[in-house]
């Protein structure tokens, strides 16, 4: 079992437009991983936003559409030699959210060599 929280806070200047924003976000995120097999291991996640809102230079505060990102992974185990894969949606706040993109499957990939 894992988990993690993330409090993030980014600030855009644009100086020709003379505008400024500010964006401050909260992720929490739970998960799981155990062993299926001696050669596989899989994992999966659940992120939610809990706080997200965007303010600009006059003061006005909109707040974030609530988000959350799924994700599931697994490692396969060669003797010393494991590969990692992940497959998932689009980060938190992104177009997509909610949706499982299979057809990136395996496009984050590790590979380990344990000497």
């Amino acid at each position: 079992l894992f988990t993690d929280a993330k409090w993030t806070s980014n600030k855009k200047d644009n100086k020709i437009q003379d505008t400024e924003t500010t964006e401050n976000t909260l992720v929490a995120t739970v998960g799981y991983e155990a062993d299926a097999t001696s050669w596989l291991v899989l994992r999966g996640a659940i992120s939610q936003e809990l706080v997200g809102y965007q303010k600009n230079k006059a003061g006005k505060k909109a707040t974030n559409t609530d988000s959350t990102m799924a994700s599931a992974g697994a490692t396969l185990n060669f003797g010393q030699l494991k590969l990692d894969g992940m497959i998932g949606n689009t980060t938190v706040g992104g177009a997509n959210d909610g949706i499982l993109h299979t057809d990136t499957l395996m496009t984050k990939v590790a590979v380990h060599y344990w000497f």
